[in-house]
């Protein structure tokens, strides 16, 4: 088992459940390790968490397209999920 705090998933919808599985089979634990979804489509992602993790988690959605080279003064959403306390 590899134990993480933070675990942070960034890749398309149509591999998210397979990375997540993946993830949740291997490295979460833990039910203090945040999990963070970045994505730009929320409740699908969201759902399926709440479902399947019952650790602390939020959910990314960046603003801004993917041209950026950086993410300085670029807006940022976030939505909390579960146990918020855990990462405020």
């Amino acid at each position: 088992m590899i134990k993480s705090n933070i675990i942070i998933i960034s890749v398309p919808i149509s591999k998210f459940i397979f990375i997540f599985n993946k993830i949740i089979n291997i490295n979460i634990h833990d039910k203090d390790c945040i999990l963070i979804d970045i994505s730009s489509i929320k409740n699908y992602n969201i759902n399926y968490i709440n479902k399947k993790y019952n650790g602390p988690f939020l959910s990314l959605h960046p603003m801004f397209n993917g041209k950026n080279d950086n993410i300085i003064k670029q807006t940022i959403l976030y939505i909390e999920g579960k146990h918020n306390n855990k990462y405020k």
